[in-house]
């Protein structure tokens, strides 16, 4: 795949040597992941010309909250999967008492759902009432 061509009003034809002391240069280097800049020398422009340059920043208080919900998330794919597997050996049967035992099959299946769902919604709970604090 080709680049998009660049008009040469906007192309970077001029070149100006800077140096910078290997403190500042490390520091740029430090500052780059956190910036939306893709490498130190568009970091530099992007100073020198007072560019407004947008700073990503992680909330790592968050990293326990997405993998207890990630978790959950692969434990109710896996309910979901047996409740599907039990639908249709109750479908298939043709004995109402096999349809009667398949039915208390689904019914704790579903309770295993809403239990953890239980925590999901607590954790929903807190994180609105951080996000939407006034």
């Amino acid at each position: 795949m080709t680049r998009k061509k660049i008009e040469s009003s906007e192309r970077l034809g001029r070149k100006i040597g800077l140096r910078v002391t290997d403190k500042f240069y490390h520091h740029l280097l430090l500052l780059l992941p956190t910036t939306n800049c893709r490498s130190v020398a568009e970091l530099a422009r992007a100073i020198l010309i007072k560019e407004q340059i947008v700073w990503l920043y992680k909330d790592a208080s968050l990293d326990g909250v997405v993998a207890e919900l990630s978790s959950i998330k692969s434990e109710v794919r896996m309910i979901g999967k047996n409740v599907n597997q039990v639908a249709k050996s109750f479908s298939s049967a043709p004995d109402p008492s096999q349809k009667i035992t398949q039915a208390l099959i689904l019914l704790d299946e579903y309770r295993k759902v809403s239990d953890r769902l239980e925590p999901v919604m607590k954790i929903i709970g807190q994180l609105s009432e951080k996000w939407l604090q006034k």
